[in-house]
């Protein structure tokens, strides 16, 4: 690599500035980053990125001369944020004109919890994607040279597992740091969004660059991506570090089918019964509805719309009259066969 040739004086300037913006005891942390030569960079956004369960915060960092002071205290965290005791964990945001924006890994704040339960972090251990790293204790200031890159061409490759494109099938897409929450939801998507975009003819997508996790989100539909990175929620999404200028991203389609139920009480036939059926991997349970009367014993399952078994779960039978539960199964484990499903209810009532 070529020696780096800068002149000191505007960067030694700009060190002084940021110096007297973060007093010689504090706890923190001085940012500065070079581009791919090894010149100086002007950032132009800094940000904390603070997560608690069932909460996200973005704030903005002071940039003086390009340069970012980062206050790593418990006080400093505790005036910004209502949940401070209760973060669990942090990031550190930067941009720069023209190089692709990176993120730290997820790092825990001094005085907040940290990865042992009941107890609070003693120091903050930083790193970033390059390999940057540092410590920093309380009652010290660290320095930190952070390396951005020009930002490359990347692309998904969309297809089905007979190799065939996935086109038209829409993904929203941003940098993923948060889905601390009982539903599993991004939480950290409308922070940073990077644009939504549709697979064309080939199955391909335009993807923004970035040193970070991409975040994306799938149209829904009879089908489920295969990735080693896939989140088991829907609508199908996928967190990953895109590290090639394609990743292919493999989906399997469902198969639609038409079932006949046999429902049994004792050996004979029931009636009043309703067929509830529930989609798989749906946050909060709120994706279930009753589909399919059983009538004389008998129900079928997509006689009227498409029933895809593989993505059903649970399935249960509801008296009718009583809104009790009969019997509660999974339809991803009944045999491929177009034989009826036999199910036979306990007699007496549930439990």
């Amino acid at each position: 690599m070529r020696p780096c040739l800068v002149s000191a004086q505007p960067l030694l300037a700009a060190l002084l500035a940021l110096l007297s913006a973060v007093p010689a005891q504090a706890t923190g942390l001085r940012l500065q980053a070079i581009g791919p030569e090894g010149e100086p960079v002007a950032i132009e956004r800094a940000e904390v990125l603070l997560v608690a369960w069932g909460d996200t915060r973005v704030i903005e960092l002071p940039i003086v001369d390009g340069l970012v002071s980062v206050d790593l205290s418990y006080s400093w965290l505790e005036d910004r944020s209502p949940r401070a005791r209760d973060t669990e964990g942090a990031y550190l945001y930067l941009e720069a004109d023209g190089l692709a924006p990176v993120r730290s890994e997820r790092f825990h704040w001094i005085g907040a919890y940290g990865e042992t339960s009941g107890e609070r972090a003693r120091h903050a251990e930083i790193r970033f994607p390059g390999g940057e790293s540092v410590t920093v204790e309380p009652g010290t200031a660290a320095d930190l040279t952070v390396h951005l890159r020009r930002p490359v061409a990347r692309w998904l490759r969309l297809v089905d597992e007979a190799g065939r494109p996935m086109t038209g099938l829409g993904v929203e897409m941003s940098m993923f740091w948060s889905r601390s929450n009982h539903c599993g939801a991004l939480a950290s998507s409308h922070h940073h969004p990077l644009g939504r975009a549709v697979a064309d003819a080939e199955g391909l997508v335009c993807v923004p660059d970035g040193d970070f996790e991409h975040a994306f989100v799938f149209d829904s539909g009879p089908y489920w991506p295969m990735h080693p990175d896939a989140l088991d929620y829907l609508p199908p999404r996928v967190v990953t570090r895109l590290t090639e200028e394609v990743t292919t991203v493999l989906f399997h389609r469902f198969e639609a089918r038409t079932i006949d139920v046999w429902v049994t009480r004792g050996g004979a036939p029931v009636s009043g019964v309703d067929v509830l059926t529930c989609v798989a991997r749906c946050p909060c349970g709120a994706c279930c509805g009753r589909t399919a009367p059983v009538e004389e014993g008998r129900a079928t399952l997509g006689a009227t719309f498409d029933f895809y078994p593989e993505a059903t779960n649970p399935i249960r039978l509801i008296d009718r009259a009583t809104d009790t539960l009969l019997w509660e199964g999974d339809p991803r484990e009944w045999p491929a066969t177009e034989e009826p499903i036999q199910i036979e209810i306990a007699p007496g009532p549930p439990g």
